[in-house]
Formats: structure tokens, sequence, C-alpha cells
């Protein structure tokens, strides 16, 4: 009750404090400084959360396609809730948690995706002009950026912008990333 509470309230009001997510889980002050001694320990508990939610995830992904672009845009599609539920961690994460902190959330997604990456680059699917690694470390900023822009109100499908920014930041054309957006949606069955 008090993560889903810091995470609805530091989602919305990055700058929330304690009490703030006090009140919003309606629970007295002194029950969250019972749980958590500092801001930066609520959040850190957030970032556990994340990171388990999102390896529970990963591990029900199963096989995929077998083809770099369309498992690049799947991956994505497939582990959107979790990144959208802890958008939060994005931002406030590099301030207040560092970015090894960050690294060992992304972990069990960012594996996936750099094999996917490096998949594509020895087939021919991708551009090898960065190592695989760089090229994913590029996407996950471009994800960082998009989710803002879609909290401004500018993106209006985040996960297909991050698909598709992803898809061409691996050196994928337009086109190739426009049908495997396409190809995932159906081997997801998301409409």
């Amino acid at each position: 009750m008090i993560i889903e509470a810091a995470i609805d309230t530091l989602g919305a009001h990055p700058d929330a404090t304690l009490s703030d997510v006090a009140a919003a889980a309606a629970v007295a002050r002194r029950t969250i400084y019972g749980h958590f001694a500092s801001r930066a320990e609520l959040v850190g508990a957030i970032a556990d959360q994340a990171a388990e939610d999102l390896e529970t995830l990963m591990e029900r992904l199963g096989s995929l396609t077998g083809k770099p672009p369309t498992d690049l845009a799947v991956l994505t599609f497939w582990t959107w809730p979790v990144a959208n539920r802890y958008r939060l961690l994005l931002s406030l994460g590099r301030h207040e948690l560092g970015d090894q902190t960050i690294v060992r959330l992304m972990r069990p997604a960012r594996q996936r995706t750099v094999e996917i990456v490096a998949a594509g680059q020895a087939d021919g699917s991708f551009s090898d002009y960065l190592p695989a690694e760089t090229i994913v470390a590029l996407a996950d900023n471009a994800t960082i950026v998009i989710l803002e822009e879609h909290n401004r109100g500018v993106v209006g499908d985040p996960a297909a912008a991050v698909s598709t920014a992803s898809l061409m930041l691996a050196g994928a054309d337009a086109a190739t990333a426009t049908k495997a957006v396409d190809e995932a949606r159906r081997f997801l069955d998301i409409r």
C-alpha cells in the first residue's frame, strides 16, 4: 500500500516528501518512517520492486520470432507495462539512486536487448556502427526522453515510439522499423 502510494505520488510529483506519500497512502507519517528512514530508502524500495517485477516479466517472455528487428520491438512492448509503471525511477533514479542502481534494475531486459541487437548486427539487420551495448545504452536514454515527452502530451503511443527509436538507433530504416513494430504487435496480439 505504501509502495503503491509512493509510485503514484512520486510519479505525479517527483519532489514529493514522505509526508506527501503518507497522506496519499492514508497513513500516519510515523507509519512511513517505521518502514523507511528516508525518502532515498523509499525510492530504493521502489527500485527493488521494479527490478523484481522486470525479472518476473522476463522469465515469462519465452521464445521470440528469430527476426532481430521484430524481436527488439517485441521486447519493448513486452517490458512496457513495467517501464511505464516505474517510469518515475528513470527520472528520479540517476539523481537519487545513482547510475549503478538503474543499471542493476534494467539488467534482465538489457542483457536480452544486447543479445538481440548483436544478433541483428551479425545477420545484417542492424548496423555495426557502434557496439551493441552502446546502441542499447542510447536506446535507454531515448526511452527516458520519450517518456518525458509522453508525460507532456507530445508522444501519443510511447511503447511504439520507443520501439521505433530503438530500431532506428540500431540501424534499421523507417520502413523496417514500422514493419517490425507491426509484426511485434501481431506476435503479442496487441491492438
